[in-house]
């Protein structure tokens, strides 16, 4: 994803590699707290999920999209999850 050159389409939303290398930076430093390895889990836990419940024709774009997603979701979902604790 932040290797190919020009813009892409992820969920829906136009980005380039500067914009996906931005959100993996934002989130492997979430507040000293989770890791870039917990999103990864997360956004394979989320496709796991699709698989089980959505008929997904193109693997690749939707995986892309998941992990795309999860990047931009991840430190929501992390915050939510601390202030419940």
């Amino acid at each position: 994803m932040a290797t190919r050159a020009g813009t892409q389409i992820y969920s829906g939303k136009q980005t380039d590699a500067c914009a996906v290398i931005d959100a993996i930076n934002a989130a492997s430093m979430c507040c000293g707290c989770g890791t870039l390895t917990e999103m990864i889990f997360s956004a394979l836990d989320d496709f796991t999920d699709a698989l089980a419940s959505t008929h997904i024709k193109n693997y690749a774009g939707y995986a892309k999209a998941v992990l795309w997603s999860s990047l931009n979701s991840y430190r929501v979902r992390l915050n939510t999850e601390l202030a419940v604790i």
